[in-house]
């Protein structure tokens, strides 16, 4: 269907109707690289909370080792409670772990190794290490449990789950930062092609309905004031159209075919 033949009440709701339209789709792609930034930013923040629950659960391990090793040299008594009172903190920690990181089995199944680990070094190092060195008779053998190594064997296992926990969330946080970055940069292609769009949109449809309306009516006006003038040969363009242009030159058609039959009239 050719332009000419469309209504302009027609072409000016198509052309509004296509600056709508692209203004949606633009509106609904920012809106979802918007959701994906904030999903992006939430996970984020998720593995950074996780993070550093790990490392304050690294840091109570040491504190009990630390506190331990204080006992050891002062056997002061304040030691051997801060001990257990890390431990505590500890486990606290862990349990921040287990709320945080859900019904992941992976990450539930290390959570149970490195509890059974740290209880085991409580069992089998520190419980025993206090008792024996609270008598000077039974100290010798607690320095030697101490100094034994075997504190290693459970120290390790938690240190190393903890330290696994921690890298598996930085790598996540990584991978989480490009996304949220990633989807920043849409974002910002969005809007730049949105208005790019939007205004190439704007100058090509006023271009066409200028050309398809405002230049007819101009060349209209033009004609009519050549008829009023009295110029019966001026040729009237557009009667073959089908829209409000070619009615406007119809009737201008009709009003120079009856000037010149009442020319001819007067004339006889």
């Amino acid at each position: 269907m050719r332009l000419a033949n469309i209504n302009i009440s027609r072409k000016i709701t198509a052309a509004f109707a296509v600056m709508v339209l692209g203004a949606a789709i633009m509106g609904s792609s920012i809106f979802m690289f918007m959701e994906n930034v904030q999903s992006a930013g939430k996970a984020k923040d998720v593995y950074m909370a996780v993070e550093d629950a790990a490392m304050e659960a690294r840091f109570a391990v040491a504190r009990q080792e630390g506190s331990l090793r204080g006992f050891m040299i002062t056997r002061d008594p304040y030691f051997a409670t801060r001990t257990k009172d890390h431990y505590q903190t500890f486990l606290k920690h862990v349990a921040d772990l287990r709320a945080r990181v859900g019904a992941d089995p992976d990450m539930s199944g290390r959570l149970v190794v490195l509890e059974k680990a740290m209880s085991a070094w409580h069992t089998e190092i520190a419980d025993p290490v206090i008792e024996l060195a609270a008598s000077p008779v039974s100290y010798p053998r607690a320095l030697d449990l101490f100094n034994s190594g075997k504190a290693d064997e459970f120290i390790e296992p938690v240190e190393e789950t903890l330290d696994g926990i921690r890298t598996r969330q930085n790598e996540t946080i990584a991978e989480a930062t490009a996304i949220e970055v990633s989807r920043n940069s849409m974002v910002k292609w969005a809007v730049v092609l949105g208005m790019g769009f939007l205004i190439i949109s704007a100058a090509g449809l006023g271009w066409l309905l200028s050309r398809g309306i405002a230049t007819p009516i101009n060349a209209m006006t033009d004609v009519m004031r050549r008829l009023a003038d009295g110029d019966k040969t001026v040729v009237i363009a557009g009667a073959d159209r089908k829209d409000e242009i070619g009615a406007m030159a119809a009737a201008v058609e009709s009003f120079k075919q009856a000037a010149i039959e009442r020319e001819r009239l007067e004339s006889e």
